[in-house]
């Protein structure tokens, strides 16, 4: 039996897609035949995640818990109090502080695995992985680097500007920014403590890529710069997928009615619990320009959130034309996103989103046979093909957007093509079918570390 041990660093919430990812990915392995250990920290939890945890997800335990991988054994080390005084200190050179949590979890979690008998190392945090690699004498499996983004990219150059007190108009809910600035993988600090901090990280990260036994890219775009750049030979792609293995009994009309949705209408769904930086306020443009009989449906959202959303939608006027669905249980989603006609991904073109972004609700929309209506970013092209599963759209024009939109939804006969192939090409990125590829790089990857030893 191959048994390999995941190590994540990250305070396990319900409201990011990261941490869904793992956990549908420990549970496909398992399912698979896998034997896994997974190591996290115990990290401060946000307010925000207690409100969570105590208010709309009590009643749908929360995907991202430990409770929710009951096959692999869990194990949470405690570190020092460098990550509180990360999120608290707003200062000059905080992430230094980061790095010295992450790297002392990392030295915790390689005494931990030398006390389990693992195979390999699986990791997606490169601070982890750089210990590891570093420390390979004491351990002497492979290590594995799950890359899902270079974070010398998320460390944006921006000019930070210096913090004051709110002025009473800044409070306004209206005046919140959801735009790539607000992006919360950001990484700003461009203070000298700060720029210092990137030069080291990017070294850091390059090393760390370049002598991992296998790097695993979320998309082919990734796996072509660190070819190009790096010269990963050959590079792994590994792309997100979905857990989802049927379709809601019923049909469409039948589940708009359960769900309190118009009936008549044409709906083009947006599904996420995080909408900063994601493109969130261009809907409310673009749900301006539909056709009086055309809605958009944003599906979650974040609960300090929820104003913002609501001013921009009352402000607006749009009425029937932007439907809010923000307290969602993780069971009824699919049930949304079958009741809908296409399925949104119209996100900024920042490096991040660009070119590394694999997003869950890409393939979720696939699995309940949405058709897509997608920005033309490089990662997103990967997986929608313009014209055969989805439609591609060179233009952030809310107008522009608003035609392609509703042209899908009024062309029947493209519609249902458009969304049987979805379905057809979901099945590729079904998580055990990502569990098998990542099984069989583990395989490979060991045999080739024999081999070396012999």
């Amino acid at each position: 039996m191959l048994r390999l041990c995941y190590i994540s660093y990250g305070v396990l919430t319900p409201t990011r897609a990261h941490n869904l990812q793992i956990v549908h990915t420990i549970n496909a392995l398992v399912r698979c035949g896998a034997s896994v250990d997974f190591i996290n920290p115990e990290l401060g939890e946000s307010a925000q995640a207690r409100r969570l945890r105590n208010g709309m997800l009590d009643n749908d335990p929360p995907t991202s818990t430990l409770r929710n991988i009951p096959g692999s054994g869990c194990f949470v080390i405690r570190t020092p109090d460098f990550y509180r005084r990360y999120i608290r200190n707003r200062q000059a050179g905080r992430y230094w502080f980061l790095f010295l949590d992450r790297s002392l979890f990392a030295i915790k979690a390689l005494r931990r695995f030398c006390e389990l008998p693992g195979h390999c190392v699986v990791t997606r945090d490169v601070v982890v992985c750089f210990w590891f690699l570093v420390l390979r004498r004491w351990i002497g499996v492979p290590v594995i680097y799950e890359l899902h983004t270079l974070e010398q990219v998320m460390f944006g150059g921006r000019k930070q500007s210096r913090p004051s007190s709110p002025r009473p108009e800044d409070l306004d809910p209206s005046r919140i920014s959801l735009r790539p600035s607000a992006f919360a993988g950001d990484q700003v600090d461009s203070s000298l403590p700060g720029k210092a901090y990137k030069w080291f990280l990017t070294r850091l990260e390059n090393w760390t890529i370049r002598r991992a036994d296998t790097v695993m890219a979320l998309t082919r775009t990734l796996a072509k710069r660190l070819e190009r750049e790096l010269g990963i030979q050959p590079p792994v792609v590994v792309s997100s997928g979905h857990t989802i293995d049927s379709a809601p009994a019923g049909d469409k009309l039948t589940l708009r009615r359960s769900l309190r949705l118009p009936p008549n209408r044409k709906i083009a769904i947006y599904s996420g619990l995080s909408f900063h930086g994601k493109g969130v306020d261009l809907l409310f443009d673009v749900a301006g320009h539909l056709p009086p009989d055309c809605s958009i449906l944003l599906l979650g959202g974040e609960p300090e959130q929820m104003p913002t959303l609501k001013s921009l939608w009352s402000r607006r006027k749009l009425g029937d034309r932007m439907i809010l669905a923000p307290s969602v249980v993780q069971s009824r989603v699919v049930d949304y996103l079958c009741a809908a006609d296409v399925g949104l991904l119209c996100y900024p073109a920042t490096p991040y989103l660009a070119r590394f972004s694999s997003p869950l609700k890409l393939f979720e929309y696939l699995a309940c046979g949405l058709p897509v209506v997608a920005t033309d970013l490089p990662a997103t092209r990967e997986v929608v093909i313009h014209g055969w599963n989805g439609v591609l759209v060179d233009s952030q024009e809310p107008a522009y957007l608003a035609s392609a939109i509703a042209g899908v939804m009024h062309d029947r006969a493209a519609l249902e093509r458009m969304g049987q192939q979805a379905l057809a090409d979901s099945t590729k990125y079904h998580h055990r079918q990502r569990a098998r590829r990542i099984i069989e790089i583990i395989g490979n990857c060991r045999r080739n570390s024999d081999s070396a030893c012999t």
